[in-house]
């Protein structure tokens, strides 16, 4: 069994994960607990022990009996370099990049946690070759507040793991046959949350880019607070209720102020997308991207992926994580697996990564 963990800024969420011999993971069971707003701000634990009650009760709520779980990581406080070193044997490459690392990251190397992804090795001459490495980096203390309502919540972190990296294994479209062996296709990830929208491009899984916005569908909810003069929790209803009344086409007032919050937040959402690809291309010209993968409870805001593939003039398309797990053994009220998808991706790729 494989626990994958996501602590958001608006719930806490856990999927379980069984390995046959080898066939696909089953997905046994899947649970969620919300958080009050505050709680976590950016990905950065703010109240351990009101998310370590949550932890509590999730456990109690889905019946999870395993202790070991893989907690996933994403805040603005983690910064990921693209970095090119000549190639080295594996023995010598992390000091090098540790080496690297210290001139490129904006917090000291020795209050950081560093970790890298090799993304490519390539001729530089007759008979040179250099490595491109992804360099993680987060600020200890931070990593640390996110671990504290776990042992709190007498749990084992025994893996932490950047989001965007659970994302691709959970929805990543693996290459086909008759993709180029060599360069395959590009890919490009974007989960949307409540307070934070991770970017991340890769080529038939392997990661070549990632980047952390913040921006999320509380901005909406904040919009809306302020308008119409409510409390948060009576302004996230509106939102929420808005959302359902236009993607099911209801005639709603054109001066109804939650379908223009709702119009608003999609804009934004289309520009941090746009800016992530072009900041992408700008250092990755010969890479060709070809569609876009939406994940996150802000990704079904209405018209968004219409709207951003007429944009981007690329396919975009909600992301499936259940292509990556057999969901028929799961234990529990299953839920409505539609509503569950945009949420499911990043605690089971979180726990796709402990199963390997």
């Amino acid at each position: 069994m494989a626990i994958g963990l996501d602590i958001g800024s608006s719930a806490v969420r856990a999927a379980e994960l069984e390995q046959r011999r080898g066939g696909t993971p089953r997905l046994t069971r899947f649970g969620e607990v919300a958080l009050p707003p505050g709680a976590v701000i950016d990905g950065d634990v703010a109240e351990p022990e009101v998310v370590a009650e949550a932890l509590r009760e999730l456990w109690g709520k889905t019946g999870l009996k395993g202790r070991n779980v893989a907690v996933g990581l994403a805040s603005q406080r983690v910064t990921v370099r693209q970095i090119d070193l000549p190639d080295l044997p594996d023995a010598e490459l992390a000091d090098a990049v540790r080496m690297q690392g210290q001139d490129q990251l904006p917090m000291p190397i020795e209050e950081a946690l560093l970790d890298f992804v090799v993304v490519s090795r390539y001729p530089v001459g007759d008979d040179r070759r250099n490595v491109r490495v992804l360099l993680v980096a987060a600020e200890r203390e931070m990593v640390e507040r996110l671990l504290a309502p776990v042992t709190a919540a007498r749990l084992r972190p025994v893996l932490v793991d950047l989001d965007a990296f659970a994302l691709l294994r959970s929805l990543a479209t693996p290459a086909v046959e008759g993709d180029d062996a060599h360069t395959p296709p590009a890919e490009v990830v974007v989960d949307i949350g409540a307070m934070l929208t991770k970017f991340a491009v890769h080529r038939n899984g392997h990661p070549l880019f990632v980047r952390m916005a913040r921006f999320g569908g509380n901005s909406s909810t904040l919009e809306l607070q302020q308008v119409l003069e409510l409390s948060w929790e009576q302004a996230e209803k509106a939102k929420l209720d808005g959302c359902r009344a236009m993607v099911a086409g209801d005639d709603l007032d054109a001066a109804d102020e939650r379908v223009r919050v709702l119009r608003h937040g999609v804009q934004q959402a289309i520009i941090e997308v746009r800016h992530s690809l072009d900041f992408f291309r700008s250092q990755n010209d010969d890479v060709e991207v070809q569609r876009v993968l939406l994940s996150g409870g802000a990704s079904l805001a209405p018209q968004l992926a219409d709207q951003l593939e007429t944009e981007l003039e690329l396919p975009v398309a909600l992301g499936d994580p259940m292509r990556s797990v057999d969901s028929t053994h799961r234990r529990g009220a299953p839920g409505d697996a539609q509503e569950e998808k945009p949420f499911l991706a990043v605690p089971v790729g979180l726990a796709i990564g402990l199963l390997r």
